[in-house]
């Protein structure tokens, strides 16, 4: 679920109580991919899907943020502790200064690839 600020108070009150519920800040899960590419389900992309990262602690939180990201088209990327989500947000900013600045446009995203062992 996201939503604007100030719609939050009245959101919470209408789902109950939290206690026990895994919650995700979409800020920090999201914030590195831009919306229309989410709404896309990342379909342009073909088989290079594009990376959701996510910083956690807790094994059943991730294997929940694991399959939200998936199911909008991602692939999941465990980004760390959740003191790394920090060094995601310069991410985002690099990413809208190639979108506005350099007239990348909005279908941009992130995908880290790594050279395959046998590949050195």
């Amino acid at each position: 679920m996201v939503m604007p600020w100030p719609q939050i108070p009245n959101a919470l009150k209408e789902v109950g109580p939290l206690w026990g519920k895994i919650l995700i800040g979409c800020t920090k899960a999201f914030n590195t991919t831009f919306a229309n590419i989410i709404q896309s389900q990342a379909k342009g992309f073909g088989d290079n899907r594009p990376k959701g990262f996510y910083c956690n602690d807790d094994s059943e939180a991730e294997k929940t943020a694991a399959e939200i990201i998936g199911e909008i088209g991602l692939e999941y990327l465990d980004a760390g502790p959740p003191m790394s989500a920090r060094y995601l947000e310069p991410m985002i900013a690099f990413l809208i200064s190639m979108t506005y600045n350099q007239g990348m446009g909005r279908d941009i995203a992130y995908t880290p690839i790594k050279v395959k062992a046998n590949q050195r």
